[in-house]
């Protein structure tokens, strides 16, 4: 297999050599006899790959990657073992290349969204993000697209669907990139499968005249050649070329002509030493032969979306038959063949030359999306219109919500950068931390330690911020810097709260915090300074439940006929001090604003019941209606009030829990809205289940017990 590899690719260092041969070297296990999914042998579609990929003079990285290729999606060749034998780079183009696979899912989204849209719709932008970091996997499916065909090509049924691959996918992509040396032979390949008759019948008038059409060419050639020598200008090179079988069919259904008609089915290509050298062959050109003006363009004045250059004219030769020039550098040369690979391709990272060319890659993307009319269909209006993509000054790309500010890069760089956020560079112009960045932006953050963030960030009117995230890590950062301050408020507003109801603050804190989720009395006292939760609230639980006196002669008073009735639809809940079950045998206690409070009958706090509290306690059983559910109070912090509650009901819809309480208020300092919200829970339930469900939805920023 491979033998003489190295006269093909002779450009490559003796380390690099190496490399290749260790990629050959790691197939050496695999079974000779592997196939693809279309019945190919896996060592030919290898060799194939590696043998159409020299056209383009690829990087040993590419190269091991495009050889290895088959293996790793055929034959499970474990990808640590590549990263073990032949470095991460080409591990890392594996993995990417694999994720690409979704992208066939484009045709069936061109041709009408179904049931997976979505899901391949996602796929879609993060093979985008993978593309503007690297566009050698793009290379990888081209070949891998073209070896693949040359398999299958005498089964229909197999090669139809990579034909119509090609045709919608990436044939497009290589004139975005801009490598013509695969645009045609993709073009062509899918032409040939999907049009078949039409494709031959071109092909045998081409081939009919081609002695013929040669001969005319060589004349024109010297004709040309010499008039350039008498104006001292010398061509690098001066060739002829047929143009490619879809070209002329695109052009016989542009101009409504048959194969007969189009004359110009051959082209001049010019190669001179600089652009200056380009215009003066230009105008010699134009003066010696008729030009027809509707045939000239100035590609080096105007470039092409994907960076293409040149000068295309066509003039009238002898017989009057019409010749297509092309004139360009050695430089536009090289780019139309190879287009991206030509320049920054295979790059280091962090050259400000490989950011600039990847955002000019970007606006290809844009353009490529517009060429497959994705925008018509419903999931195609959104693959750019909901988000940007933003480099950083190295080229990392960074995939934010349309709308966002340069703050939200900073967030989205790393919470520290935009805690520490004190401007930002976009495109190499100073501008204001509430600017929106736009696709391809290149954004640079600038941070001092002495920066810390502001309030007014968190004012939406003043749109520092659009994403949920940044605007989280501005609300958690006020929120830890506050704590201590508001600690000290709340437990100042604690103590003449409860020194005003003549409460025992010892005793009946202590007992409070066993009975609520607060981990410590600090975080109940920065909830109430934060206005989270209320003193009246506190007292009400206190006053409920705690305040007690060291008893343990406590009686159980039997409930009144009349209290009964009074009790019928009162809320219940389970107390949290002992946690009772249908097992035990439990006793009421009746709280103010709270219902009933069902403990075991062992309960400490119940035997400890004194004096006049002695009459809210109230004989209970399991069998009563009463005690079947009790009441889950929760204080929810909320970015998006609308959206929570919809995916709150969605929730506890699920469990089927009925909500006997909503309540909605704006938070302090306008960092969000507090949803109170009152839950009537079945025994069998697991409240816990429930608040960590709550607590996952992506607007919840933070839920208590109440």
């Amino acid at each position: 297999m491979l033998q003489d590899w190295q006269n093909k690719y002779k450009y490559l260092t003796d380390k690099e050599v190496i490399l290749i041969n260790n990629a050959i070297d790691i197939t050496g296990g695999i079974i000779t006899s592997s196939c693809n999914h279309v019945g190919g042998n896996l060592f030919e579609q290898s060799e194939n790959m590696f043998n159409t990929l020299a056209n383009i003079k690829p990087d040993a990285h590419l190269i091991a990657a495009c050889l290895i290729y088959p293996f790793f999606q055929y034959a499970n060749l474990p990808l640590d073992l590549v990263e073990d034998q032949l470095g991460p780079p080409v591990a890392s183009l594996l993995a990417s290349t694999r994720k690409m696979s979704a992208i066939k899912d484009l045709v069936n989204m061109h041709n009408g969204a179904g049931d997976k849209a979505e899901g391949d719709f996602e796929q879609l932008r993060k093979m985008i993000l993978a593309m503007i970091n690297d566009v050698r996997i793009i290379i990888i499916k081209i070949v891998e697209h073209l070896s693949l065909c040359e398999q299958a090509k005498h089964n229909k049924t197999l090669v139809l669907p990579l034909a119509k691959e090609i045709q919608a996918i990436y044939a497009p992509l290589a004139n975005r990139l801009g490598i013509s040396e695969f645009k045609w032979q993709l073009e062509d390949l899918a032409f040939y499968f999907l049009q078949e008759t039409e494709y031959k019948k071109i092909a045998k008038a081409l081939a009919s005249k081609r002695k013929e059409r040669e001969l005319y060419a060589d004349d024109f050639m010297l004709q040309v050649q010499s008039y350039l020598r008498d104006q001292n200008i010398n061509a690098i090179s001066i060739s002829s070329r047929v143009k490619h079988i879809y070209s002329i069919h695109l052009k016989m259904q542009r101009k409504n002509k048959t194969i007969d008609e189009i004359y110009d089915q051959t082209a001049i290509r010019i190669i001179l030493p600089d652009v200056a050298k380009c215009y003066s062959a230009l105008s010699m050109i134009h003066m010696v032969f008729d030009p027809i003006e509707a045939e000239f363009d100035d590609y080096i004045a105007n470039p092409k979306p994907n960076g293409y250059k040149s000068i295309h004219t066509a003039v009238h030769g002898a017989n009057n038959k019409i010749i297509e020039i092309q004139i360009r550098t050695q430089n536009m040369h090289e780019f139309a063949e190879f287009g991206v690979a030509a320049h920054w391709l295979y790059k280091e990272p962090g050259a400000a030359t490989t950011t600039n060319n990847k955002a000019k890659w970007l606006d290809n993307l844009v353009a490529w999306h517009q060429d497959l009319h994705l925008d018509e269909g419903p999931v195609g209006r959104t693959l750019f219109k909901d988000e940007v993509f933003v480099f950083t000054p190295s080229g990392d790309v960074k995939s934010l919500a349309s709308g966002a500010t340069v703050l939200d890069f900073a967030y989205a760089i790393h919470t520290q950068v935009g805690h520490l956020c004190k401007g930002a560079i976009v495109n190499s112009k100073i501008v204001p931390l509430k600017t929106k960045v736009n696709n391809g932006d290149v954004v640079e953050i600038l941070t001092n330690k002495s920066c810390k963030p502001s309030r007014d960030w968190l004012d939406s009117r003043l749109g520092y911020i659009h994403t949920h995230r940044a605007r989280t890590k501005v609300m958690q950062w006020f929120r830890a810097e506050d704590f201590d301050r508001n600690v000290a408020l709340g437990h100042e507003s604690v103590e003449r709260a409860l020194k005003k109801h003549k409460i025992s603050p010892n005793i009946a804190l202590q007992k409070f915090i066993i009975n609520t989720p607060y981990a410590s009395l600090n975080s109940m006292y920065a909830d109430i300074a934060r206005g989270e939760y209320s003193v009246e609230a506190l007292i009400r639980a206190v006053e409920g439940e705690d305040n007690q006196v060291q008893d343990t002669t406590a009686k159980v008073v039997k409930r009144p006929e009349a209290v009964q009735n009074i009790l019928g639809g009162t809320m219940s809940h389970l107390a949290l001090c002992c946690k009772p079950r249908s097992a035990d045998k439990i006793i009421g206690y009746v709280t103010i604003g709270r219902g009933i409070s069902i403990h075991k009958a062992d309960c400490n706090n119940i035997i400890n019941v004194k004096g006049i509290e002695k009459s809210r306690l109230i004989e209970i059983s399991w069998g009563d209606k009463l005690i079947t559910n009790y009441a889950l109070s929760l204080s929810i912090l909320s970015l998006d009030s609308d959206n929570t509650i919809r995916d709150i009901s969605q929730v506890i819809s699920n469990k089927k829990i009925n909500i006997i309480n909503l309540e909605c208020l704006h938070a302090k300092n306008n960092i969000g809205t507090i949803i109170n919200l009152g839950l009537n829970i079945s025994e069998e339930l697991d409240a816990d289940e429930i608040i960590q469900k709550i607590s996952k939805i992506a607007t919840v920023c933070e839920i208590n017990r109440t």
